[in-house]
């Protein structure tokens, strides 16, 4: 069985049966695992019932499932070996090339075309994280914003310019060679940096 992924920064979605090319009821319910908590499962929930509302045929029921995502998707594995995945499941980005690899996720590049979602929407290495071989296996969901707060006068110490943190983040990418490196160059470095001293 393969499932059909809908892509975040650090998480996606997987899904089965409601891409399957089967027949389906007229009442249809879209299982969706999602390991999110507090706030922004509140904010989850209220797009699932808003959704719902609209679409009383094909509805979604949200199914949190403890540790879902984030890389820790023992339960979704478990589940696609016995035959019974989630229609859509939150799902890593990162992971979408190993587990498309292993015939696992649904491709959905004609399906969404055809729905006449546009790469435009997206960030480009969003986007481009959602494909393995040419071919789109999720869509991004969303993604977050992250901060390197440095210490000036540390900078000048050693010889760096305090206002290009820019170029020593390159640098450091540059001149490592392991997966960290391969992950940071993922990062969209900002053109311009916050002054924070007077915080």
């Amino acid at each position: 069985m393969s499932l059909v992924v809908i892509t975040a920064l650090s998480t996606v979605a997987v899904g089965c049966s409601l891409f399957g090319d089967g027949g389906t009821s007229k009442d249809e319910v879209i299982t969706f695992w999602h390991g999110t908590t507090d706030v922004e499962k509140d904010a989850l929930e209220e797009i699932v019932k808003r959704y719902n509302e609209k679409n009383p045929k094909k509805k979604v029921e949200a199914v949190y499932i403890a540790q879902q995502g984030e890389g820790q998707n023992e339960k979704l594995l478990a589940a696609i070996a016995g035959g019974h995945p989630p229609d859509v499941a939150y799902f890593d980005r990162f992971e979408i090339g190993s587990w498309a690899a292993q015939g696992s996720l649904t491709e959905i590049t004609e399906r969404v075309e055809k729905a006449g979602i546009d790469d435009d929407s997206y960030y480009d290495y969003a986007i481009d994280e959602a494909r393995y071989k040419g071919k789109l296996y999720g869509l991004p969901m969303d993604s977050d914003a992250r901060l390197l707060f440095y210490n000036k006068d540390h900078f000048k110490e050693v010889g760096l310019d305090p206002e290009k943190p820019q170029m020593f983040l390159m640098s450091f990418i540059d001149h490592r060679d392991d997966g960290g490196a391969r992950h940071l160059a993922n990062l969209q470095i900002a053109d311009r940096v916050a002054d924070t001293s007077r915080i």
